[in-house]
């Protein structure tokens, strides 16, 4: 097993949606605004998933991360209390602002207007679903046929895919499942 070693100043953002939005928007402000690197190498490749295995393409999060220099940008559905500190970011409201507020947390203060407009703008949700290095279509295991990583870009639109019941019952498993977690979800924009 390869040994990972965690730098001393470590920043953990958490994010309830958008999540490969926020690993290319947090990749590009720790590399400068790099958009011509970014448009090189898959998200999942710049931004691993650290628990993340996959025997078919002899692939492992922990190993990519592993050899990455620092500072490094990884994915983690790691529980919430082992994170010790965090910025909970909820929605894409107003992204510049949130690109600034982000990056501003990162300590990447040297960024300019210009390059955090151009970030904004790669990251905007139908660039990213454009963008091959973003949307996933490589990957085997997303059918984009019948559900794209990148659907709609909309906050709350899987109330229009579930029936009540299905609503009702995931409602209930959710619950059960999740006793005892206080984590605050955010369904629409509009209740923030």
């Amino acid at each position: 097993m390869p040994v990972f070693r965690i730098s001393i100043n470590v920043k953990y953002v958490h994010v309830f949606l958008g999540t490969t939005w926020m690993q290319e928007i947090t990749w590009l402000l720790m590399n400068d605004g790099n958009i011509s690197a970014a448009k090189q190498t898959p998200v999942y490749m710049r931004s691993p998933f650290l628990e993340f295995k996959d025997m078919t393409l002899n692939e492992v999060g922990l190993d990519i991360a592993s050899q990455m220099a620092s500072p490094r940008v990884i994915k983690s559905h790691l529980p919430l209390k082992l994170m010790p500190s965090l910025l909970h970011k909820s929605g894409p409201k107003d992204p510049l602002a949130e690109i600034k507020q982000l990056a501003q947390f990162l300590g990447k203060t040297n960024l300019d207007d210009v390059t955090l407009s151009s970030i904004a703008n790669h990251c905007s949700f139908q660039e990213m679903k454009s963008n091959p290095m973003t949307n996933h279509l490589d990957v085997y295991s997303i059918d984009s046929s019948v559900s794209p990583l990148l659907r709609k870009g909309t906050v709350g639109d899987w109330k229009s895919q579930f029936t009540v019941q299905q609503d009702e019952d995931f409602d209930k498993v959710y619950s059960h499942k999740m006793a005892g977690f206080d984590i605050p979800f955010l369904y629409d924009l509009k209740s923030k």
